[in-house]
């Protein structure tokens, strides 16, 4: 993390979001704040634009070690900074990994302590499903070890508040999501931390599927936990159900879900490949075929179900009553898994092996080239150039062998009466 003051007011709206940081808090003392160092970088980058430069660094160390300073949990990111300017050199700064159990005696309160996540999960709402699955171990790790009544807070960057908020909705866990940056008292108060920062600049990151990373970074030993405990869960209020449930009574039974889009164009399945892959399902005949977004395609073709994508909860209640599912790379298959529905999905950049893993019904098919190009690890881009290159491998796939293997698939689940 990094901690900073300013020292002249400055105002910043910030993904919708408007943040005011002064030299001095609300009771007149001098005032610093906690942030990651990426979001710092930014805040830097916009204050330049607005011709201020008003941060100026505290020492880490020296925050740290106050008396009763909040415990730093799972792996350390102390010296984040320095460990993002080795990454640009090449350079890999080692992290000293703490088991969770080991870190409880040091925590001030076992009763109800006062815990944060610093940065959150990622930016997408699939990163937010799986976080949330590393968190509940963890918790329960914590619970295991003798603290009482464990829960926390979210302490996220503004641009990803919103995914954030629509993935831990109801999540009896959490106290509360609060954008980054936030106040050093606020972060004095707590008794521990989890400080989840810059997590593309961790040597695991990219050497272990993503659930596992979350885990060892929160103090848990991937090995320790059970494959299907590391499986997704998705709660869906019983009233949400139902009415999806009495939308979808006018749907041929049963049916299949076509996701063509993601939160980035480097994922979403280009329109010359969305035309011919809807002929294939519809000339297969098997099962009807829904989208949870309108199409460019003949009405005809396919049940346009957009109307009922009203929540989040919405959406992955429709997707629990699917028969199977064939979607890009997005959040879709992380709810699927947690259904057990056969689920299909096409990776372009990012390595499918850092996804499914332990999702028994969950496949992949990544484009053929695509770990060869120089864009294979990208996690967004609407780059024009780039584009257009990964569209060339989406025109390589044999749509006839992709939709056999997925209503091979679909029979499948069908047939053994879902998972």
């Amino acid at each position: 993390m990094i901690y900073f003051s300013v020292n002249q007011p400055i105002t910043l709206v910030r993904n919708e979001l408007r943040q005011s940081l002064g030299p001095e808090s609300a009771a007149g003392q001098r005032a610093a704040y906690v942030t990651s160092a990426y979001d710092f970088m930014d805040l830097q980058r916009r204050g330049s634009r607005a011709g201020v430069q008003p941060f100026q660094l505290l020492d880490e160390e020296a925050i740290l070690s106050t008396p009763g300073a909040p415990v730093e949990l799972g792996v350390s990111n102390r010296k984040e900074a320095m460990r993002y300017l080795g990454r640009s050199r090449g350079e890999a700064m080692p992290m000293a990994v703490r088991p969770l159990e080991s870190c409880v005696p040091a925590l001030k309160s076992r009763e109800r302590p006062r815990l944060a996540i610093i940065n959150g999960f990622g930016t997408g709402i699939g990163d937010y499903i799986v976080g949330l699955t590393a968190w509940r171990i963890a918790r329960e790790r914590l619970l295991g070890a003798g603290c009482k009544d464990v829960s926390a807070e979210i302490w996220a960057r503004t641009h990803a508040i919103s995914r954030a908020s629509v993935a831990c909705a109801g999540e009896p866990t959490l106290r509360a999501l609060r954008a980054l940056p936030i106040g050093l008292d606020r972060f004095l108060e707590l008794d521990g931390f989890w400080d989840l920062s810059s997590m593309l600049d961790r040597p695991a990151f990219r050497q272990m599927p993503t659930i596992d990373f979350l885990l060892l970074s929160l103090g848990v030993d991937p090995d320790s936990v059970e494959p299907k405990s590391k499986r997704n869960q998705v709660r869906i209020p019983a009233a949400v159900q139902s009415e999806v449930d009495a939308a979808l009574s006018d749907l041929p039974q049963p049916f299949v879900l076509l996701h063509s889009t993601s939160s980035t164009p480097l994922r979403d399945m280009p329109d010359v490949i969305l035309r011919p892959l809807i002929d294939e399902l519809d000339q297969r005949n098997q099962f009807a075929v829904a989208s949870l977004h309108s199409l460019p395609v003949p009405q005809d073709k396919y049940f346009d179900l957009s109307h009922l994508f009203q929540s989040h909860k919405h959406f992955c209640a429709v997707i629990r009553r699917a028969a199977g599912l064939l979607t890009v790379d997005t959040s879709t298959y992380h709810v699927a898994d947690a259904f057990g529905i056969p689920t299909l999905v096409v990776f372009t950049t990012v390595p499918s092996e850092r996804w499914i893993p332990y999702y028994p019904t969950v496949q992949a098919i990544t484009l053929e080239g695509i770990r060869e190009s120089e864009h294979f690890g990208l996690h967004r881009s609407d780059d024009r150039e780039t584009l257009t290159e990964i569209h060339e491998l989406w025109n390589k796939l044999d749509l006839g062998q992709l939709t056999d293997r997925f209503m091979a698939m679909v029979a499948h689940g069908h047939a053994a009466g879902g998972a």
